[in-house]
């Protein structure tokens, strides 16, 4: 096939069919990968007439995914949870089970509710393996790990490494993982998916910032951690904490302290849904939704 000057090929495509990792087998070196993500913020809301808390409390429930917002335009609310849950139902028939030697699919779905369970804690494959043993079912660490791997390759699930701020190093162990649409916590967990509604929040401001970074690492400082150390193309770094508010003084100084210990002028950010944006020495507070639409 003879291709012309200044033509590009757009190659898409289910990701049972046609995962990253076949395209780094048979182009490599010839193909630029362009993840596609749920809609944003700022691009879910401009299709509503509603006040930006309102759409904002739908987003961060049901997810960016663009038949949501449909199902949402016609105010058909009960449909979201039907559709969300066949959506994460075909993922795992068709881009995992079909492709991946899948030996247990009780034991593969045990390990996606509790990841899912714990988006935005660090875990390991150790205690995902003790916890699932425990509760009567015995898994192996490998098996774990392999499970994790296939949900990292169906892109469910995202995995972030630890970066040590003062060494400048990747840190192997404890990583967080966190799920491609928090659409997915709502229709797995149901009700208990609001349970840990700072950690969703948390999940949100990831995806945001996939959209904003070239590299997003979770940052260790001391004894302290940094929920986001990122990177963009230029190689300029930004630190980023999530609180669901800071009105508490004891909450503020908790989510203050690592930054506190990071001695670089690179920008730093609180995240939260509190309508304030003061700035304490540098770190610049800002309301979740106003940040999502300022980009």
């Amino acid at each position: 096939m003879f291709v012309k000057d200044f033509i590009d090929i757009y190659i898409t495509g289910s990701n049972a069919w046609f995962l990253s990792s076949d395209l780094a087998t048979l182009l490599t070196g010839r193909y630029i990968e362009i993840p596609v993500l749920p809609l944003s913020f700022k691009e879910f809301s401009a299709v509503f007439t509603k006040n930006k808390a309102e759409i904002f409390e739908d987003y961060i429930t049901y997810g960016g995914m663009p038949e949501v917002s449909n199902i949402l335009q016609i105010d058909n609310v009960q449909e979201i949870t039907p559709y969300l849950t066949n959506v994460y139902r075909t993922i795992l028939e068709k881009d995992i089970y079909k492709r991946n030697k899948v030996k247990s699919k009780f034991d593969f779905e045990n390990i996606v509710n509790f990841i899912l369970d714990c988006v935005g804690n660090i875990v390991s494959p150790n205690n995902i393996a003790e916890t699932i043993t425990a509760n009567g079912n015995r898994i192996d660490n490998e098996t774990v790990e392999n499970y994790l791997s296939v949900l990292e390759d169906s892109f469910l699930l995202n995995k972030v490494f630890r970066y040590d701020i003062r060494g400048k190093k990747m840190l192997q162990t404890l990583n967080k993982f966190y799920v491609a649409d928090t659409g997915f916590l709502h229709a797995v967990l149901g009700r208990n998916a609001q349970i840990n509604r700072g950690h969703i929040l948390e999940n949100l401001v990831f995806i945001e910032l996939k959209r904003r970074y070239k590299e997003i690492y979770i940052g260790k400082v001391l004894q302290n951690e940094c929920d986001f150390v990122c990177k963009d193309d230029k190689g300029l770094i930004a630190y980023y904490q999530v609180s669901l508010t800071v009105r508490e003084q004891k909450t503020l100084d908790r989510e203050l302290a690592p930054f506190s210990k990071i001695n670089n002028h690179f920008p730093k950010y609180l995240l939260t849904v509190d309508p304030e944006e003061p700035t304490y020495n540098g770190v610049q507070q800002k309301n979740i939704i106003n940040w999502l639409i300022d980009n």
